[in-house]
């Protein structure tokens, strides 16, 4: 279900367009606005301040609660554009994917201030934490469903019994491979599947249809299986050079 944010995202829209602030993104920004993928996140936002160091960027002691989830929603999108920038016409809609199944997360909704040097490995560590959740969740999921998949989770050292994902090295290898797994698959018009989390994809297939979720979960997993074992298969063929070329 839709929340109806139509007012908050109405405040964000006045707040980025009348903010003192370059945001390079805002075409996106107001894309995922309208579209829904930051509707759960958007319920959370708070009117809680966040302080801001006296030696800032941002001419001001505070920002409201709407400038700050805007400041770190652009930081996201930049970061995320900086390592795959080679996704071109996905990106935005990856960009969606990865936002539209979050709801409280401890990046986009924290008071922590995007500029003060104190918290830059916790930027660091939830971005990439972001990124990589919907990847690492089907890697678990379908690795149950495919030999090939299972291989390829315990060739890349990836734990699937523990939450692998909770973990700094579990993060910077999850980060790793996705993003090179990525690259040697950016042609495909299925990428996206790497990012988007296959349980939330097929509840939301059965909202969208109005059926019995059971009645379609078959079908999308072998989906899914079958796409992600050509996208392994891609990878398998491409790494060495990949190595080569931008490592």
């Amino acid at each position: 279900m839709i929340v109806n944010n139509t007012n908050k995202i109405k405040q964000l829209k006045i707040t980025l367009f009348n903010f003192d602030y370059n945001f390079v993104y805002a075409y996106l920004i107001i894309k995922l606005l309208d579209n829904g993928s930051l509707n759960k996140l958007i319920k959370e936002i708070t009117k809680s301040n966040t302080k801001v160091n006296v030696n800032s960027f941002i001419r001001k002691s505070h920002l409201s609660g709407n400038e700050q989830f805007l400041i770190l929603l652009e930081n996201f999108i930049s970061e995320f554009k900086n390592d795959f920038y080679f996704l071109n016409e996905n990106f935005d809609y990856i960009v969606g994917v990865l936002l539209q199944n979050e709801s409280k997360n401890s990046y986009l909704l924290c008071k922590n201030y995007i500029g003060d040097n104190n918290f830059i490995d916790y930027f660091y560590y939830n971005i990439r934490k972001l990124i990589i959740r919907g990847f690492y969740s089907n890697i678990k999921f379908l690795a149950k469903r495919s030999e090939i998949i299972s291989f390829f989770a315990k060739d890349n050292h990836i734990d699937l019994k523990r939450n692998f994902i909770n973990e700094e090295s579990g993060i910077d290898i999850l980060y790793d491979l996705l993003n090179k797994m990525s690259i040697c698959n950016v042609k495909s018009i299925n990428c996206f599947l790497l990012f988007e989390n296959i349980d939330s994809y097929i509840e939301q297939v059965a909202k969208k249809s109005n059926i019995n979720r059971k009645e379609i979960e078959s079908s999308l997993y072998d989906f899914y299986v079958e796409q992600w074992e050509v996208m392994i298969d891609n990878y398998n063929h491409k790494k060495e050079a990949l190595e080569i070329l931008f490592y």
